[in-house]
């Protein structure tokens, strides 16, 4: 049994009608998508490399179609910031690689790699693919059958030679934690979820801490109101390190874990206006660093990174109720609103961000009804 973590709430919680700041970041929109050849809806982990932003588009993944075509199957694509070009190396198809990369990109040892779905389409499980970006070259590094796990929403972890995921359903149906191996291309099932207390439904990409993974699931644990998990990859022992109790600690942390100076950064929705959390493994000591106010800074936050000692966390809500981006000092929790997406030009919806040489970099979502006027944005924050 894990020790009894323990709650406390920064200075900033008591503040939760205050409207935040404006940042001195800016923001700046890169690349609108227009669902032609460079396809629509980019979604999932970004990977900078070489000066370009590599990442996928998941298609009409979100329309929940059973068919596709073209581009609408997904593609890869990678942005160059010298030129301000996008380029789509790959596009999927049903015998081309698989489809709906909806994870996004990760690189390991000179290769990109993702999982792609087949949702909608009976008696599949999707595929765990690998990208050469010097030939663009897609090939399967392993076809997931029933017993390996399916239901993937974020790229895996390269650690130690091997790529680390979590997948949403698989084992007794409330989750695995599983490995590839890129130098064969064979997959090990490490440890299924019980649900229950053990927590259920891990959906993001998990993160390293001095030997450890850690990571989260949405439902489970005291209330069926998620967890924060510690797993071992030298014992293959699973524990949960937090139990979130859905009262001022927030409900399903759906936004993943980053690590920073040795401490897990996450963030938490549902419940009340949703908030950014720290939390330290060595003391399982559970910190509230920010709660959103619900009006401009937004609501539910999602993904996050840190850039140069900062979070910047993307949410939902805000002015116009399609989205805003923040900027939360970590220490102080003192927060500053980025960018409160319009529903133009700027997109809607952010989701994926991730941090290269100090400036940060996201995407933006699409329409889910008809008429579909926005297909997703690339952007840049620079502090």
């Amino acid at each position: 049994m894990p020790r009894q973590a323990t709650l406390s709430v920064t200075a900033s919680c008591l503040a939760l009608l205050a409207a935040a700041p404006a940042s001195a970041a800016s923001f700046k929109t890169l690349y609108n998508f227009t669902g032609g050849a460079d396809g629509e809806q980019p979604a999932g982990t970004m990977y900078v490399h070489d000066g370009k932003i590599y990442g996928a588009t998941a298609g009409s993944f979100a329309m929940a179609h059973f068919t596709c075509s073209g581009t609408l199957c997904g593609t890869v694509f990678n942005y160059d910031l010298a030129s301000s070009k996008l380029s789509t190396m790959y596009t999927f198809g049903f015998n081309a690689g698989g489809l709906f990369p909806q994870t996004g990109v990760v690189m390991a040892k000179g290769l990109f790699y993702g999982f792609n779905s087949t949702k909608d389409i009976p008696q599949t499980y999707g595929a765990v693919f690998n990208m050469n970006p010097q030939s663009d070259r897609e090939a399967i590094t392993y076809t997931m059958g029933a017993n390996d796990g399916s239901a993937f929403w974020s790229a895996p972890t390269y650690y130690k030679g091997k790529l680390y995921a979590t997948a949403s359903d698989g084992g007794s149906g409330d989750g695995v934690i599983f490995s590839i191996d890129p130098a064969t291309g064979m997959l090990t099932n490490h440890y299924a979820f019980r649900g229950g207390s053990d927590g259920f439904y891990p959906i993001e990409t998990p993160a390293f801490l001095n030997g450890k993974m850690y990571g989260t699931t949405v439902y489970g644990g005291a209330g069926n109101f998620g967890t924060i998990f510690e797993w071992d990859p030298a014992t293959n022992k699973e524990s949960v390190v937090y139990r979130f109790t859905g009262g001022a600690d927030g409900k399903w942390p759906w936004g993943g874990l980053v690590v920073s100076n040795g401490l897990l950064y996450g963030s938490v929705g549902a419940g009340n206006t949703g908030n950014v959390y720290q939390f330290d493994p060595a003391t399982q000591k559970f910190g509230i660093v920010h709660t959103l106010n619900g009006g401009s800074e937004g609501s539910d936050p999602g993904l996050l990174v840190m850039n140069k000692g900062q979070l910047y966390v993307s949410a939902g809500g805000g002015a116009a109720g399609y989205g805003t981006l923040l900027q939360i000092d970590p220490k102080s929790g003192k927060t500053e609103l980025v960018h409160s997406f319009t529903g133009g030009s700027d997109g809607i919806y952010p989701g994926a961000l991730v941090a290269d040489k100090g400036k940060v970099y996201g995407v933006t979502g699409v329409d889910l009804t008809y008429p579909f006027q926005h297909l997703g944005t690339l952007f840049e924050i620079t502090p």
